[in-house]
């Protein structure tokens, strides 16, 4: 059974059509990469699965379960997009890394996130460190953390290295892929890196006209 499916999605917003009849599957572990031109609609495909924009038409199941009928708080715990343009809050690293613990309850385990700083190349970075003074990349690799600490089914990465050297991209992608095989998180990425879209188990081709071109399935990471 598929983890997530997508069933003749489209989106069109005041009649302005943006993707049309789009149908794909992601079973579980199935790393998946979405690529095509500028302009093709892939960050809009994956807004949709992270429940961000509705569909005009179709439907996407989680666990075969409409994701319209999940409850939206148990659905963000399965489901976590990370955004291309990190969205940082607060003054500093702590604010944005204790989020989740905070809302939940629990204590924030501050020799985690050192962990995953570290993990990502960012093992300089204090957590008292004021957000304003970090880079762009370094304020993508803090959004990342963030969604680390309580790990959903599902990891949605919309270009999450733009703003990264090559070297930093493959310690990110070396540790995701780790991090993911051992919390049994699937990840749904864009990216225009061709090596990252190599690293799928199944890469999704949008054409110009906003149309799955084609579907090329069993990429090893």
């Amino acid at each position: 059974m598929s983890l997530i499916e997508v069933n003749d999605l489209s989106f069109a917003p005041e009649g302005q059509s943006i993707i049309k009849d789009i149908n794909f599957s992601v079973n579980e572990l199935q790393h998946t990469s979405i690529c095509g031109p500028s302009g093709s609609g892939k960050s809009t495909i994956l807004k949709m699965v992270a429940s961000l924009l509705k569909p005009s038409t179709g439907n996407i199941l989680l666990n075969n379960q409409n994701q319209s009928e999940i409850d939206y708080t148990d659905f963000r715990k399965s489901v976590s997009y990370v955004h291309q343009t990190p969205q940082l809050f607060g003054e500093t690293v702590k604010d944005n890394l204790s989020f989740a613990a905070e809302i939940r309850g629990d204590n924030f385990d501050e020799s985690t996130a050192r962990k995953y700083l570290d993990a990502l190349g960012l093992s300089h970075i204090d957590l008292d460190k004021d957000i304003n003074s970090l880079s762009g990349g370094e304020k993508q690799r803090v959004s990342l953390v963030r969604h680390l600490f309580y790990p959903p089914k599902v990891l949605l990465l919309d270009e999450i290295t733009s703003g990264l050297d090559q070297l930093t991209r493959e310690k990110l992608w070396h540790f995701l892929f780790k991090f993911a095989d051992e919390h049994n998180i699937t990840l749904l990425w864009i990216s225009h890196n061709t090596d990252e879209q190599g690293m799928a188990k199944q890469l999704i081709n949008l054409s110009e006209n906003c149309k799955i071109e084609n579907i090329i399935q069993n990429k090893s990471e």
